[in-house]
């Protein structure tokens, strides 16, 4: 993401030419994502890339977005067409309840783009987190899933799996 845009972000602003560049981001950047820190943390990194660069080149022609679709059922989340085995985590199920296709986002990003919105939250999921944080807090959310945390069930398989591998060793 980084190299692309600042290619492409480069070449708008050096040219003075009007564009948009729209990176795909998630609401696990702005809420507590145990088991998926490192998804949650790029996708965060992300968001706060976009609005910074929205801030440098709005005025100069340029918009720039970060769109969080609520969940996608993608190829992505059974390894992307390879033959991969992805760790899942079992706190997402819910969620993809929820979830639309991937055809349903070219339509949802273009109406972010021009719009006021630097990040757009897309979907009941995304919105509803988004809601959910601004009521609550981020502070109280994290809290409340720290203490939580090891009554899920991702939580008793990572520490299972911590018991085998160390019965093994």
């Amino acid at each position: 993401n980084v190299h692309l845009a600042h290619y492409l972000y480069g070449r708008l602003l050096s040219r003075q030419t009007p564009g948009c560049l729209v990176f795909t981001s998630s609401s696990a950047g702005f809420i507590p994502t145990p088991f998926a820190a490192m998804y949650a943390t790029s996708k965060a990194a992300i968001s706060a890339f976009a609005a910074s660069l929205a801030c440098e080149g709005r005025a100069r022609g340029v918009h720039v977005h970060a769109v969080h679709p609520s969940p996608v059922n993608s190829r992505f989340s059974k390894g992307g067409g390879n033959d991969i085995t992805l760790r899942k985590v079992s706190a997402m199920d819910f969620f993809y309840k929820f979830a639309t296709g991937p055809e349903a986002l070219p339509d949802l990003f273009f109406r972010a783009v021009g719009r006021s919105a630097v990040v757009a939250d897309l979907g009941g999921v995304s919105l509803g987190l988004r809601l959910l944080v601004q009521l609550l807090g981020y502070n109280f959310i994290a809290f409340a899933s720290a203490l939580t945390a090891h009554l899920s069930a991702d939580y008793q398989n990572n520490i299972a799996k911590a018991e085998a591998k160390a019965k093994a060793s």
